[in-house]
């Protein structure tokens, strides 16, 4: 009995199909950081729009990512610096 659960287990783990994972847009941001000068580091968040991730358990070199942001959402904490790195050229 053991052995036919053993093998069982193998059979099974032997064909793996690729997971797929959507990201939850409610809990998924990406962060940023921007070097002011040299004296302070301030911190940007996008929201994000879509996204997800693609795994193959038998092979993790073919995992692959898809972000879209929203540019718009950039949160710096600061009207006055969001607008300042908006204009820029």
């Amino acid at each position: 009995m053991l052995i036919a659960a053993v093998t069982l287990l193998a059979a099974q783990s032997l064909h793996v199909e690729t997971l797929t994972y959507k990201f939850d847009k409610v809990h998924t941001q990406i962060h940023a950081s921007v070097n002011h000068m040299g004296f302070s580091n301030s911190t940007a968040r996008f929201r994000v729009k879509d996204g997800g991730v693609s795994l193959d358990p038998a092979d993790l070199s073919k995992a692959k990512v898809a972000v879209v942001i929203d540019a718009n959402s950039m949160d710096l904490g600061d009207p006055t610096w969001k607008e300042h790195l908006s204009d820029a050229k």
